[in-house]
């Protein structure tokens, strides 16, 4: 599983680096909105859930466990790759820096 996210996440940026320079300014935001920062909700929302005791201490280990194993494997990466995917295409994405 952690083989097939790795490679759709990489397949991914690699479409949008070779085909992002013909995006619009709108287009980019619907990816960004829609597509990239979508990735890292899940996480963002544990730690809100952990944060306000919603969940059980042992469900909060597990999903302690499930946020720290995806950091490792999926979400440097994905960070990583979003930073240099934006450093790219800087001028047509810059305006998202406000929002």
């Amino acid at each position: 599983r952690i083989e097939v996210r790795g490679r759709s996440l990489e397949a991914m940026f690699q479409i949008l680096q070779q085909h992002g320079a013909g995006f619009s300014s709108q287009m980019w935001e619907l990816i960004f909105r829609g597509v990239l920062l979508p990735i890292f909700d899940d996480i963002y929302h544990n730690q809100i859930q952990m944060r306000s005791s919603i969940m059980s201490p042992s469900n909060q280990q597990i999903m302690h466990q499930l946020d720290s194993s995806w950091l490792e494997t999926t979400g440097v990466t994905a960070l990583a790759q979003l930073i240099a995917l934006f450093a790219t295409f800087f001028t047509s994405c810059r305006f998202m820096l406000d929002k």
